[in-house]
């Protein structure tokens, strides 16, 4: 039977807990540097409270092909906020994790128990890179302890290096007011990465860095931070090593986003990928 109704009186059939109610989504998707038969991704999931949760899947098992859960039902969510718009919050291989409860790199056994401390830490965790050699991994720490802000006018971004074995931090690069995309080189000798001052957004003008380390099994030292490139108006992201120790990175040189490698980013015949 027909029925007419004024605007906005007419009752839907789909109801919000339809929509809430949709399917788990693929947040990212990582690909094992280290074991090129696993593919790793973080996935939304609605029906768990929104929470982002850890899979993985070998491509080349021959079984069902069911992915691997790496975060517990419940209690894990996958999570940061650096920079307000948080991301890369875990690394693969051998799965460090940021949790929104607690903020800190963790190293997750499959299927573990995680742990929710009552307090949280002013620092906030992301984008990780690890150093297989010596096991340290690189990431970016935003400092939001209240002298830091109160002092700053803000919260501090540095990179940090951490040892995976005693938990000690070690600053490797500070004073710009964003970091991101630390990314250690094949030799374990040299970390890239992408710096950025005020009033600048990421994808409007970035430097490209490379700072030179070594360690002592203890201690990382750290060596000279040269800027590779950077220069008015230009952007760069995401730079990565090749197995032969190439730099490559993201740069609008041209006006359009293309893959280069850096060591010809500035040639008059740039060398793109």
């Amino acid at each position: 039977m027909v029925q007419v109704k004024e605007y906005g009186e007419w009752e839907s059939p789909l109801k919000s807990d339809d929509v809430v109610q949709a399917s788990n989504s693929i947040v990212r998707m990582y690909f094992d540097r280290f074991d090129s038969s696993k593919i790793y991704w973080d996935e939304l999931r609605p029906t768990e409270g929104g929470m982002t949760t850890i899979f993985s899947i070998n491509v080349t098992d021959s079984t069902d092909g069911t992915p691997e859960r790496w975060t517990p039902q419940g209690g894990c969510d996958v999570y940061d906020m650096v920079h307000e718009y948080g991301g890369a919050a875990y690394m693969d291989n051998c799965i460090y994790t940021v949790t929104k409860h607690d903020r800190v790199p963790k190293r997750l056994t499959q299927l573990s128990e995680t742990e929710n401390p009552g307090n949280k830490s002013p620092y906030r965790y992301a984008d990780m890179d690890f150093s297989r050699a010596d096991n340290f991994f690189f990431c970016v720490r935003e400092d939001h302890y209240s002298a830091t802000v109160e002092k700053d006018g803000q919260c501090r971004n540095t990179l940090v290096a951490i040892n995976t074995n005693t938990a000690q931090q070690t600053i490797f690069a500070s004073g710009n007011d964003f970091y991101s995309t630390p990314r250690v080189s094949p030799d374990g000798k040299k970390v890239a990465y992408i710096t950025w001052v005020h009033n600048n957004m990421p994808w409007d003008e970035t430097q490209l860095y490379i700072g030179h380390f070594h360690t002592d099994g203890e201690k990382i030292h750290v060596g000279e931070h040269k800027k590779i490139a950077g220069e008015e108006n230009l952007n760069l992201m995401e730079p990565r090593w090749t197995a032969d120790g190439k730099l490559l990175v993201v740069a609008d040189k041209d006006g359009w986003w293309n893959l280069y490698e850096v060591q010809h980013l500035h040639s008059d015949t740039p060398t793109l990928i």
